[in-house]
């Protein structure tokens, strides 16, 4: 799984499936730019994970729609409270 942050990502993952973290890979990626997931939240980890659960030996690709994450980002949620 690709992320900017690796270690959180593999320590979700880890959780997720229940995988002990030798076993586990993640890719992390120098890119820049957090698009307003800045890496604190590991909620699509979690999920790609229990999705490729689902179907073992096959690659899972998970994809959600810029709308999708700006919902579910607490920073834009925080906005709304004021």
């Amino acid at each position: 799984m690709p992320t900017q942050n690796g270690e959180g990502s593999l320590a979700a993952l880890s959780e997720a499936t229940g995988i002990s973290l030798p076993n586990c890979e993640v890719y992390k990626l120098d890119s820049g730019c957090g698009l307003g997931r800045r890496g604190s939240t590991q909620d699509f980890a979690t999920f790609a994970a229990k999705v490729a659960m689902k179907y073992p030996g096959t690659p899972v690709k998970v994809l959600w729609s810029r709308e999708e994450v700006l919902c579910m980002t607490i920073t834009i949620q925080l906005r709304w409270l004021r």
